[in-house]
This record gives C-alpha cells, sequence and structure tokens, in this order.
C-alpha cells in the first residue's frame, strides 16, 4: 500500500514537472525550447491587469493595516466605547457619501460632457447639495475621530478638516468653473503641441 502511495506521488512530480508555465519569461524560454509548446502563442497582455490588481491588494493591505492600528489607538486612548462610536461614524460616513455621490454615474458624466465641453455642468451638479449634505457627515467623522486621540494630537483634525474643506472650496469655485476650465486649457495645450 505504501510502496503503491510512493509510486503515485513519484508520477505526480513527474507529470507536474511537465505542465508549461504562464508566466511570460518561463514561458518564452521553454517555448524557445519546445517548438511543440501548445502554449508557445499565448498572448500575456493579461500580465499588466495581474500587475495593477497585485499593486491595488498590496494598497488595500496597507490600508487595513492602518485602520487596525487606528482602531488599537482609538481602545487605547479611549477605550472600547469610544471605538464603536468611531465605526459608527465611520460606516456613516461612507453610507453618506454613497448616498449622495454614485461614483459610476459621475465617471459617465464627466465622459458625456467632455466631449461637448460641458464638464462645469458636472461640476454644479455635485458641488451643490451633495456636497452640503455631506460635509456634516466628514464632520462628524471627525468628532469621533478626535476622541481616539490623544489631546496634542487632536489639532491634526483641524487641519485634515481645513484641508478637506479647501479641496472642495478649489473643486467647487465657481461651480466647478475652475476645474472645467483647467481640464480644457490642459486639452488646448496638448492638441496644439
Amino acid at each position: 500500500m505504501v510502496k503503491t502511495k510512493a509510486c503515485v506521488l513519484l508520477f505526480a512530480l513527474v507529470q507536474l514537472q511537465n505542465i508549461h508555465s504562464v508566466s511570460p519569461s518561463v514561458q518564452k524560454e521553454k517555448s524557445r525550447r519546445h517548438s511543440d509548446d501548445p502554449f508557445a502563442g499565448f498572448d500575456n497582455d493579461f500580465m499588466p491587469e495581474m500587475e495593477e490588481m497585485d499593486k491595488q491588494d498590496r494598497i488595500h493591505s496597507e490600508l487595513n493595516a492602518g485602520f487596525d492600528k487606528w482602531e488599537d489607538r482609538c481602545v487605547k486612548v479611549g477605550g472600547q466605547d469610544v471605538l464603536d462610536d468611531w465605526l459608527a461614524a465611520q460606516e456613516n460616513l461612507v453610507y453618506c457619501v454613497m448616498q449622495n455621490f454614485d461614483i459610476t454615474t459621475i465617471q459617465a458624466e464627466v465622459e458625456d460632457k467632455k466631449r461637448t465641453g460641458d464638464l462645469d455642468l458636472v461640476f454644479q451638479k455635485y458641488c451643490g447639495l451633495p456636497v452640503n449634505k455631506t460635509r456634516p457627515c466628514i464632520v462628524d467623522f471627525l468628532k469621533a475621530s478626535r476622541r481616539c486621540l490623544k489631546t496634542e494630537d487632536q489639532p491634526s483634525l483641524d487641519i485634515t478638516l481645513n484641508m478637506i474643506n479647501a479641496a472642495i472650496d478649489f473643486m467647487c469655485h465657481n461651480s466647478g468653473d475652475r476645474i472645467a476650465s483647467t481640464y480644457f486649457r490642459q486639452k488646448l495645450t496638448t492638441f496644439f503641441r
């Protein structure tokens, strides 16, 4: 019985060595050695997408690690109730943003209005009521975040709020006209080069 299992394992290992790799560098090397390789003409156009997915996975992992550290700090500074409040505020912020901004719709509208030169209409649409509905959610989230920080670290949240407000004010200045104008200036500069 043991001898049969050993033979099966040895056979499987030999078979695994004969399986062709889809890795571009290994495949090219093997296709040079084996002209009868059924994957020799395999197109690896998916590699940039795979590399981008890997990059996104690493960013996601680092972001999660940051959240874990924040949660640990939150419990250490304020206790479990403070962490629970912060998590609830985080959920409310995400829900608030999702209620006021549909990224897929915004992207489609931007692409559509780029062609007609009416990009400012997209910003005008979202800079009004959606932004005004979202700002209190940001403030509430930062208030909950403040309780996770030591007193000497709390002013950093004021800076964060000021940066968010400045970014919104920049993008929404004159109903988004600044961003639309900048975009079209770049397009004209590229066109006349």
